[in-house]
């Protein structure tokens, strides 16, 4: 067994929480709920821009979890969808809520597919391996020629979120397992790198300095609201980035 593999399986027997705690609750959590939806919808738009008349499109989510995004993929139509991540526990749970979609176990810094997709969703999951430029190498090579890359990634680079980490709860810094800590530019550099075409940006709401604030303001609809104006005024200061990235 590697040490990768050992590391993993003793973090599960050990019920450490960022391994088998549930995913899906995020999606009726009053704090989490808005932020995924408008996730999904930017999400849905770029597939929908993506579908032509009666061809039906290979989507693969990388890093898929407990399957939180394959919850709104396995209900669009056109979708030959698939899921993988090295998580045994995940990759399991998966496969019980969506029977229907092809999720195996893998690793994204050891990744081959013989098949091609015509997306490839990674949401969430950049900022946890050391390894990300060969994590984008192989999603690159995943991919068809002219397919799309919807890259999801926190900026817990930026100012906001450094005070959080290294100031007012230095806590999260111990507990957390993210080893890469972008803002905009690194995290562009690197997609460029890679030899996409950066084509879109989604921006998360604003980044609050403090959890509960972050908790308070996107548990209701008009704080949600303030989160995504204030995000708009200063987009260097925001929770996180879904990309576009086309394969040239």
């Amino acid at each position: 067994m590697t040490n990768i593999k050992k590391g993993i399986k003793e973090k599960i027997d050990n019920g450490n929480s960022w391994y088998v705690s549930p995913q899906m609750k995020q999606i009726f959590d009053k704090s989490t709920k808005r932020s995924i939806k408008k996730r999904w919808d930017f999400i849905i738009s770029v597939i929908e821009t993506c579908q032509k008349k009666d061809i039906q499109l290979k989507i693969l989510d990388a890093g898929c979890g407990d399957g939180v995004h394959l919850n709104i993929l396995s209900k669009l139509k056109g979708l030959e969808i698939y899921g993988v991540d090295y998580n045994p526990v995940r990759v399991e749970r998966a496969k019980m809520e969506y029977p229907q979609a092809k999720i195996f176990k893998g690793d994204l810094t050891n990744l081959y597919i013989k098949d091609k997709f015509d997306i490839v969703l990674c949401s969430q999951v950049l900022e946890h391996i050391e390894e990300d430029d060969k994590v984008l190498d192989n999603l690159y090579n995943s991919i068809r020629n002219r397919g799309i890359l919807i890259l999801g990634v926190p900026n817990e680079g930026c100012f906001m979120a450094q005070c959080r980490n290294r100031l007012f709860q230095p806590y999260i810094q111990k507990i957390t397992d993210h080893v890469n800590f972008y803002k905009e530019d690194i995290i562009r550099e690197k997609i460029r790198k890679s030899g996409f075409q950066m084509e879109k940006v989604m921006y998360d709401g604003f980044f609050f300095p403090l959890t509960i604030m972050n908790t308070f303001f996107s548990s209701f609809n008009i704080g949600f609201k303030v989160m995504n104006y204030l995000a708009c005024l200063f987009k260097s200061q925001v929770g996180g980035y879904y990309f576009v990235c086309r394969k040239k």
